[in-house]
């Protein structure tokens, strides 16, 4: 409830605009095709860099925004009308926004300037691998620079369906170019094949082989590396924001959250 009333105090001055665009009947051929699929990452607010180093994300897919905001993620509807590189930004609906309070309080505060800037975007422009958000004004609040998406390479397991891994444990997975998957589950070494659409983010992996090790140390290895392939098997989609991949289930939860291995 905090979040949606935030999210309402955000977009102040935004109503009549996405009101006018549900009276319009406009049909699923408006949501902005071109941005669809794209992910970007906040270098200026209101002219200025970010003060604090989180991540400020925007990811744009059917029909919604959603990515980091500093401290929290969020999620929010998205349609636009195309013209070229530029367009329509149109966002309202239900947000979808944990309620994590970060420290210091400039996190908190960039985090609300970052949304209200959100809510108040009428439109964008692109221009090479930037784009930019203008008000109904005309006044630019927003850059951004693309991510780009790639699943190959190698990366490190930060956690398993939301828990993190037992102390002294490290887990991995490779994603190759010749679609096959292989890593360390903790104790035992795993492989088989995989495959997967860029332009969707659709994943499926094979039934998985592995090495035939009984690990004792620490306590409930064995246990967590039965829950991690599991969890990786259940992946049919994928996301990545900045280094990080999250590999979702068919509920949409993140089943396997990983970093890039350095």
């Amino acid at each position: 409830m905090a979040s949606q009333n935030r999210w309402k105090q955000a977009l102040t001055g935004c109503a009549a605009l996405i009101l006018a665009v549900c009276a319009g009947g406009g049909d699923q051929a408006a949501w902005a095709a071109s941005l669809d699929g794209t992910s970007w990452l906040l270098k200026t607010l209101n002219g200025r860099p970010p003060v604090s180093d989180r991540k400020i994300t925007m990811n744009i897919e059917g029909g919604r925004v959603f990515g980091r905001s500093g401290c929290n993620s969020y999620s929010v509807g998205y349609r636009g009308a195309v013209d070229g590189r530029a367009g329509r930004f149109d966002i309202g609906g239900e947000l979808i926004q944990s309620a994590v309070e970060c420290r210091p309080e400039e996190i908190m505060a960039l985090e609300r300037s970052f949304m209200a800037v959100l809510g108040s975007a009428d439109s964008y422009r692109i221009a090479g691998n930037k784009l930019r958000l203008k008000t109904a004004a005309g006044v630019s609040t927003a850059v951004f620079i693309r991510q780009r998406h790639e699943l190959t390479g190698t990366w490190r397991v930060i956690d398993v369906e939301g828990a993190s891994l037992l102390e002294g444990t490290s887990l991995s997975v490779s994603f190759g170019a010749d679609r096959r998957i292989s890593g360390s589950a903790g104790c035992n070494r795993y492989f088989g094949s995989y495959t997967a659409s860029a332009e969707r983010k659709t994943l499926s992996i094979s039934p998985l082989s592995s090495t035939k090790r009984l690990c004792r140390r620490p306590d409930g290895i064995m246990m967590q590396e039965q829950r991690f392939r599991s969890a990786l098997r259940s992946a049919v989609r994928w996301d990545t924001e900045d280094d990080r991949l999250i590999l979702r289930n068919a509920a949409g939860s993140a089943a396997v959250s990983l970093s890039k291995a350095r």
